[in-house]
C-alpha cells in the first residue's frame, strides 16, 4: 500500500515555511523597525494563539475529522505573507496572532490526517511526517514511505 502523500506534503509545508521563517525574522525585525523586546513580545503572539488554537482545533477533528485538512492549508498559506506586510509593531504582532491560529490548528490537523493513515490499516506515516517537517532534512524521506520501507533498519548506528 503507497502512503498517502497528503500528510506527508502537509508536514513539509509545515516545516518549509517555519524553517524560511526562521531565516526571514531579522528582515522582518527590520522592515518593522521594531526593538528585539518588541519582537520578542510579538513572536509570543504565536505560541500564545497556536496553542488557543489547538484547543480548538482539536474539538473541530473530533467531530468533522482530518478532511479539513486542505482548508486549513489554504488558511496557513494566506496567512503567513501577513508579517510580510505589517508596518508596525501592532501590526506584526496582529500577524503572528492570526499565523499562530492558523499554524496550531495545521499543526493539529496533519497529526490527525497522519495518525489516521496509521490507525486505518496504512503504512506507519508518523515518523517520516515529522522527519519530513523538519528544516534541513534534505532530501526528504518519501521515497521510503512510498515503500513502506521506514522502521526497517534504514538508520543503523556505526558498531
Amino acid at each position: 500500500m503507497r502512503a498517502p502523500r497528503g500528510p506527508l506534503l502537509a508536514f513539509a509545508v509545515f516545516g518549509a515555511y517555519w524553517g524560511a521563517w526562521g531565516v526571514l525574522v531579522p528582515a522582518v525585525k527590520e522592515q518593522v523597525g521594531v526593538s528585539l523586546a518588541q519582537l520578542g513580545l510579538a513572536l509570543l503572539a504565536v505560541a500564545l494563539a497556536a496553542l488557543s488554537a489547538m484547543l480548538v482545533t482539536g474539538r473541530v477533528v473530533d467531530r468533522v475529522g482530518p478532511r479539513i485538512l486542505p482548508l486549513t492549508l489554504v488558511l496557513f498559506a494566506g496567512a503567513v505573507v501577513l508579517p510580510g506586510l505589517a508596518g508596525s509593531v501592532w501590526q506584526l504582532a496582529l500577524a503572528l496572532v492570526v499565523v499562530g491560529l492558523a499554524s496550531g490548528a495545521l499543526d493539529v490537523v496533519i497529526n490527525v490526517a497522519a495518525t489516521n493513515v496509521e490507525t486505518s490499516g496504512g503504512p506507519r506515516v508518523m515518523q517520516v511526517a515529522h522527519a519530513s517537517s523538519q528544516p534541513g532534512s534534505s532530501p526528504p524521506p518519501w521515497p521510503w514511505a512510498s515503500r513502506g520501507e521506514q522502521g526497517r533498519g534504514r538508520c543503523r548506528s556505526s558498531p
